[in-house]
C-alpha cells in the first residue's frame, strides 16, 4: 500500500527557532549504529514509543542522508510511533562501499531488516522520498 501525503508547509515555518534546532539536533532521538548481517555498518537514528504502534522506517533518496526528514518530523513525532530514520548505505554516517554490487535491492532491504530486528520491529510502514 502506498499512502501520499501532502504537509503543509506552514505548519513548520510556525515551528520557533529553539524547535527547529531541537529538531535539526534530533533531540528525543538515539543515535545508534549497527553492523548488518553483510557487515556493512549503519547508523540511524531511533525515537521510540510506549504505544504499540507500529514503527516508521524513514528512508531518504539520493543525494540525501537523515537530515532530509528535519521538516518531517514535526508531523510525524505527534503521531506516537517508533521512528527509524537510517543514513542509507552511501550517504551520511552509514558505510560507502565502492562495489556497485552491494548496492542492490535485496541487499538493501536486508540491511533494513537487519535495522528493524535489532529494534524489536516486526512490523514498519516505509515512507520515502527521492527526486
Amino acid at each position: 500500500m502506498v499512502i501520499l501525503v501532502n504537509l503543509p508547509l506552514s505548519h513548520h515555518l510556525a515551528l520557533s527557532a529553539y524547535d527547529r534546532r531541537r529538531i535539526a539536533d534530533m533531540e528525543g532521538f538515539t543515535k545508534k549504529t549497527l553492523n548488518t548481517s553483510r557487515g556493512l555498518q549503519y547508523t540511524y537514528w531511533v525515537q521510540s514509543s510506549t504505544e504499540k504502534k507500529v514503527a516508521l522506517l524513514l528512508q531518504h533518496g539520493f543525494p540525501d542522508d537523515h537530515d532530509l526528514w528535519i521538516n518531517i518530523l514535526p508531523y510525524l513525532i505527534p503521531l506516537g510511533h517508533p521512528i527509524i530514520v537510517p543514513d542509507l548505505l552511501g550517504y551520511g554516517e552509514t558505510a560507502k562501499p565502492s562495489d556497485a554490487k552491494e548496492y542492490n535491492i535485496k541487499s538493501l532491504s536486508n540491511d533494513l531488516m537487519d535495522i528493524l530486528d535489532r529494534e524489536g520491529y516486526q512490523h514498519a510502514i516505509s515512507i520515502g522520498h527521492d527526486w
